[in-house]
């Protein structure tokens, strides 16, 4: 059990705990206030009660966050990516602090050490993460409040995607004419704003030919084969079988998405359903498919999907005999919901519809790239509805 000691002006409340080797050690945290240290009392002697280990460490919040909450929210790609983070920029300089030690001031001067450090985006991401830690730490009523939140990053700059133009798009699908594949997955990327997991998973039975809309229900991904057995999951749908006899890490997937709301319907352009019904009509009597339950549209002549790495590379090569900017595949998606923003004066809602977000704010904040069109459309609008329709006198 604990007890609570009075020394001085603040109060310390004692307890012993068993550490890693299992050897019995005491342990004495001091707080300003009564109440703060019944608080903590009580949630130690509820831990030893239920026998569960002491939380008095940063490093041992994270244990109990990711195995209660990383393991069952996480997708399989955050939980590689935020352990990565954790292990290379976090756990060394907070882990052995204890969690009344962390204020946000000490936070502060952490962001401040590793700035120069770490990648502007790594930065944003560090933060978080850690949001996400000490808001649980707070819920399960570890800590008075949430350091994170009342901390100021330092400036950090961060570079905007680069996003194609209509016109460059435009030029880009004309370069793929002999790449009929390579041109379907920019169009179902640009035009029904889907993300090249999703591409990759569509199956025929997906796509609703009568309706013209397709069924988005999964994705393609490559994940650490160790994941699948210790996240312990039900949303793989589908494990590729290896190409090669060599034993590997990781292994090609298709997954339910992460969000429910990357569940959904998206209507198809006239013109890109019956490109779509060209290339079925082409193809259905060559195909191989590994499993008929999932017959992919994009698929190599075993049945096996396409990678990222061959999307990338034809999409690299077309980018460079165009000349055009050499940019990423996703950023076809956010060329997509910024000409539809465009184009739908601000739809937001709909648009949400199309890309399956959770939040709309992700639309607006990250998506929504400006276009040079549409400011000079402003400017235009301007020019007419006070110049010209006022005539005011200036000069």
């Amino acid at each position: 059990m604990a007890s609570i000691v009075k020394r001085n002006l603040s109060y310390t409340v004692v307890y012993y705990y068993k550490d890693k080797h299992n050897m019995r050690k005491q342990k004495w945290e001091t707080f300003k206030t009564l109440e703060e240290a019944e608080k903590r009392k009580r949630i130690i002697e509820t831990g030893i009660s239920l026998h569960i280990s002491v939380i008095h460490t940063f490093q041992d919040l994270v244990t109990e966050f990711i195995d209660i909450y990383g393991k069952t929210k996480w997708s399989y790609s955050t939980f590689s990516s935020n352990l990565a983070i954790l292990n290379s920029y976090i756990l060394k300089h907070l882990g052995p602090l204890y969690l009344t030690s962390i204020t946000p001031r000490l936070l502060e001067q952490y962001f401040k050490v590793i700035k120069n450090e770490v990648p502007p985006n790594t930065i944003l991401k560090i933060h978080k993460l850690l949001k996400s830690i000490f808001k649980r730490a707070y819920i399960w009523e570890y800590i008075e409040k949430n350091p994170v939140e009342m901390i100021v990053l330092p400036k950090i700059s961060t570079k905007q995607r680069c996003i194609l133009s209509i016109e460059q798009i435009s030029t880009l699908l004309e370069s793929c004419k002999d790449d009929f594949i390579l041109s379907l997955c920019i169009q179902l990327a640009f035009a029904c704003s889907l993300r090249k997991g999703e591409i990759l998973a569509l199956t025929w039975n997906d796509i609703d030919f009568d309706r013209g809309k397709l069924h988005i229900t999964k994705e393609l991904s490559r994940i650490d084969k160790t994941l699948i057995d210790e996240l312990n999951r039900n949303d793989i749908l589908y494990i590729f079988p290896s190409k090669t006899t060599i034993p590997t890490k990781t292994t090609l997937v298709l997954k339910s998405p992460k969000t429910q709301t990357s569940v959904r319907d998206v209507y198809i352009p006239k013109t890109l359903l019956a490109q779509l019904a060209l290339y079925y009509q082409q193809t259905k009597h060559t195909k191989n498919y590994l499993t008929p339950d999932y017959p992919l549209v994009f698929s190599d002549s075993y049945g096996y999907p396409l990678t990222d790495k061959v999307i990338n590379d034809r999409l690299r090569k077309h980018l460079l005999l165009c000349d055009l900017p050499l940019v990423v595949f996703h950023s076809l998606r956010h060329s997509s919901v910024t000409y539809k923003l465009l184009i739908t004066h601000g739809d937001i809602k709909s648009i949400q519809g199309d890309t399956g977000h959770s939040q709309v704010k992700m639309i607006t904040d990250v998506y929504s790239h400006i276009l040079d069109s549409g400011r000079k459309n402003v400017a235009d609008l301007f020019e007419y509805s006070f110049y010209t329709k006022n005539s005011p006198t200036i000069y």
